[in-house]
């Protein structure tokens, strides 16, 4: 799962569970490692 895939880099966020559903769908999540203090996704 892409979950488990972004947990192990550590770019897991503290609302994820929330938006993973939306991040399964889009890679954008990738985008949230280049900024550590976002605490939502970029969609």
């Amino acid at each position: 799962m892409l979950y488990l895939y972004l947990e192990k880099l550590g770019f897991v966020s503290v609302n994820w569970g929330v938006y993973s559903k939306f991040a399964e769908s889009k890679i954008t999540v990738f985008a949230q490692s280049k900024n550590w203090g976002r605490k939502e996704l970029v969609i």
